[in-house]
């Protein structure tokens, strides 16, 4: 009797952890979509950068700096990608956790 009262804790600890991490990815994916627009609505995301080698503008998309010829890996991400993905992220780990906490509910606290 005493080992499944433990395991029956183990599995609301465990199913309580994962739930919380959910919660958090929708926290995090939402707070990455209302600062982007707030660096978006204050223009701060801006369409030329200082290139790290000579220091000169170079569009912020550039995977080359035209001066120097300092490779970039990667151009910018867009505000807007960073808004859908934010968004799109928010929503599904919100809804898992609040699936999640409905579950919870159900299967650990009504027993």
């Amino acid at each position: 009797m005493m080992l499944k009262d433990v395991n029956g804790y183990f599995e609301m600890v465990i199913a309580g952890a994962v739930v919380l991490a959910f919660l958090l990815g929708g926290l995090f994916s939402w707070v990455l979509v209302v600062r982007t627009i707030y660096f978006k609505i204050t223009k701060q995301f801006s369409k030329t950068r200082s290139c790290d080698t000579c220091g000169k503008r170079i569009s912020s998309s550039a995977l080359i700096c035209p001066s120097c010829g300092q490779h970039y890996p990667e151009g910018a991400t867009s505000p807007s990608a960073l808004i859908v993905g934010g968004v799109f992220g928010g929503v599904m780990f919100s809804y898992a956790g609040l699936k999640g906490i409905e579950i919870f509910i159900e299967e650990f606290l009504n027993k």
